[in-house]
């Protein structure tokens, strides 16, 4: 449950995932997260006064993966405001895998 905020939420989950793009533009998370690192449990802790909770995740690029541009893809998951409606925001990363 969140903390701090107007309305009440309580976390889901959290994926993780990572699409290679080297020759091609990345899709945006939105259309497929890709292969995936880490599905499970999003617990974010406030640590600092002032600034919004946080959880750091750590994930293995797959060894197969081509060198070039990617993407690391997250999706999302909670259940917002009084009636607990489902919330899901996805986002994204480009890193240079080498």
């Amino acid at each position: 449950m969140w903390q701090n905020s107007l309305q009440s939420s309580v976390e889901v989950a959290v994926v993780i995932g990572f699409e290679s793009c080297p020759t091609y533009s990345c899709h945006p998370a939105s259309d497929g997260i890709g292969t995936v690192l880490y599905n499970g449990k999003y617990n974010p802790q406030y640590r600092t006064p002032g600034l919004p909770p946080y959880q750091n995740f750590s994930v293995l690029i797959p060894f197969t993966a081509p060198q070039g541009p990617a993407q690391l893809n997250l999706a999302h998951f909670a259940l917002t405001g009084a009636g607990l409606a489902p919330f899901l925001e996805t986002s994204n990363v480009t890193v240079f895998v080498l």
